[in-house]
């Protein structure tokens, strides 16, 4: 009876490990918003590291980017990818200033957020190398960028 009650106990701690440290949710029924952004059991979830162009409103001054027309072609290019990709998703426990809780999406194991910038469906978000997930999106984006792919075929 000790064995299978400490059986139990060393199952229920690799449990919680796995939860702790792995802690990615299935989306299987979610509703897409726009490219960076889903509604998945009534909770808005916002990509942690990219930014997609919105349908509507351009303020990509940043970026150098005048011809919104294009920009609005991407923008649907990227919500569909989105769409037709995302698997999972990890929040990383933050929200943005919108309220929208901040999570990495994902593709099976590979992080969507890069993807879609490495594609040319989207912007980083964060402009610095701050933080290594940050500067491996920026990597990214600057390939994307000099070979003009996606929405830098706006230029």
């Amino acid at each position: 009876m000790l064995k299978v009650i400490t059986f139990f106990i060393i199952l229920f701690i690799l449990v919680l490990y796995y939860l702790d440290f792995n802690n990615k949710i299935i989306v299987k029924e979610f509703r897409t918003i726009d490219g960076d952004t889903i509604e998945y059991n009534g909770v808005k979830y916002r990509a942690y590291l990219m930014d997609t162009p919105e349908k509507n409103v351009q303020k990509y001054y940043r970026y150098k980017i005048k011809n919104h027309t294009c920009l609005a072609k991407y923008a649907i290019v990227a919500e569909e990818y989105l769409n037709n990709s995302l698997t999972h998703i990890k929040p990383i426990g933050k929200n943005d200033k919108y309220g929208r809780k901040l999570a990495l999406f994902y593709q099976n194991d590979k992080i969507l957020d890069y993807e879609m910038v490495r594609l040319g469906l989207a912007f980083c978000y964060y402009r610095q190398r701050s933080f290594p997930e940050a500067s491996k999106c920026l990597d990214y984006e600057e390939k994307a960028k000099e070979e003009k792919l996606g929405l830098w075929s706006c230029i």
